[in-house]
């Protein structure tokens, strides 16, 4: 009887320890797993190919559905692939883990603000800031939030910090020149259009080959009634691209203000060449004819204007201009 139990005890015992080993290979099994799924996942991802990366995290999930890292960097491929509902229900799975996580409220800010809601997004980058005062990222998007709802004062506060924070980064040179010189165009101040032309010109000094900034940069000096500067800054944007419309028609209005008549004309037919629907350099190459007394040039190519943008803002005061040149051809 005694063999009896002892033998069965130690069966019993042995099945433990052989189901023991069986839980501890089966998790060691999925452990690995999940190692190799992330591994691809990452890998996939930092080589730009993120279908594969979302294959490979979502099996990730399947082995741990509560790993932060695999929500988050689900959140991340979701959001630049543009699917944002998905991707706010992977950070905010996040932040039920951690809910200190300033990186995930930054990520919804940015969502939040790509899809309109912009209370939300506000409310979101500022809880990052708060978790994370030094990210300079943080302020950028709170800065970009502020200049898409034109609330510049707000943005040169924020891009200004982002700045401080991270000195090294050159775009943010280019933002807070972008909002001075929006700022500008409201308060029509000196100081703002110095300001811009200040951050434009330390953004270019990195970048100097962008045609925006320097294209930019030509209307501020412009706005300064520095013509000669911001001719050579248009031309240096045709350098670089010999089809930048916006250019040749700030050269031509550049080239009519100091009264180059015919160089503006040029200016004006080079846009319209490289952008036939381009509207605003038919208005001003009609001005340019009527300063050449070319009325029936001007007449044409207001009508152009017209025909282009039949609702258009300037629309009534271009036929009140055609109206005055048929008076005047009458008259002759």
């Amino acid at each position: 009887m005694l063999m009896s139990v002892l033998y069965y005890t130690s069966l019993f015992l042995l099945l433990i320890a052989l189901f023991g080993i069986f839980l501890y290979r089966l998790t060691f099994y999925k452990q690995k797993k999940f190692e190799s799924y992330y591994k691809k996942g990452t890998n996939a991802y930092l080589n730009g190919n993120h279908p594969q990366a979302l294959i490979s995290f979502l099996e990730a999930m399947k082995i741990k559905p509560t790993d932060k890292g695999v929500l988050y960097n689900l959140g991340l491929i979701c959001f630049n692939g543009e699917d944002y509902e998905n991707a706010e229900n992977y950070f905010l799975s996040v932040l039920d883990i951690d809910p200190k996580d300033g990186d995930t409220y930054y990520n919804l800010g940015l969502i939040y603000s790509e899809t309109g809601q912009f209370e939300k997004a506000i409310e979101h980058f500022n809880i990052a800031i708060n978790y994370y005062p030094d990210d300079s990222e943080a302020y950028t998007g709170l800065g970009l939030l502020n200049f898409k709802q034109e609330n510049y004062d707000e943005a040169i506060q924020n891009f200004s910090n982002a700045l401080g924070l991270s000195p090294e980064k050159w775009e943010y040179n280019l933002y807070l020149a972008k909002a001075y010189d929006e700022r500008s165009n409201r308060t029509a101040s000196l100081e703002d259009i110095d300001k811009a032309i200040e951050y434009f010109e330390r953004y270019t000094e990195n970048d100097a080959e962008n045609e925006d900034a320097l294209y930019k940069l030509s209307i501020c000096y412009a706005k300064k009634g520095n013509w000669e500067k911001s001719v050579e800054l248009c031309e240096k944007v045709i350098q670089i691209n010999t089809a930048a419309v916006d250019a040749y028609n700030q050269l031509g209005l550049a080239y009519f203000c100091r009264g180059k008549i015919e160089e503006a004309v040029d200016m004006y037919k080079n846009a319209i060449l490289h952008a036939p629907d381009f509207a605003t350099a038919y208005t001003n190459l009609g001005y340019a004819y009527e300063k050449l007394e070319k009325l029936e040039d001007a007449k044409t190519m207001f009508e152009k204007y017209i025909e282009i943008c039949p609702d258009g803002e300037n629309t009534k005061d271009i036929q009140e201009r055609i109206n005055s040149i048929n008076e005047s051809l009458n008259l002759q």
